[in-house]
């Protein structure tokens, strides 16, 4: 088995972030995932990643750090598969 990859999602992680989002109890269609994505791309406060093994996603994480009164708050949502 080859080590995993992290970095940003691209268009060819579609089909397997709707995949992946499903096995972790999050069922989306392509084009809400495709939606959140983008929506997510324009923001400047917001990374996401995506774990890739062998071309597959098999893991991402969400990270967001709004200001609140002034200090960073650093939010993080991870998925992977088993």
């Amino acid at each position: 088995m080859s080590a995993a990859v992290v970095r940003s999602p691209s268009t060819t992680d579609l089909s397997g972030l709707v995949s992946l989002l499903g096995e972790l109890g999050y069922p989306a269609s392509s084009q809400a995932v495709a939606a959140r994505l983008d929506r997510l791309a324009g923001q400047a406060n917001v990374t996401v990643l995506v774990a890739d093994q062998a071309g597959t996603p098999v893991g991402h994480a969400l990270e967001s750090a709004p200001s609140v009164l002034g200090t960073s708050a650093h939010l993080l949502g991870v998925g992977k598969k088993a």
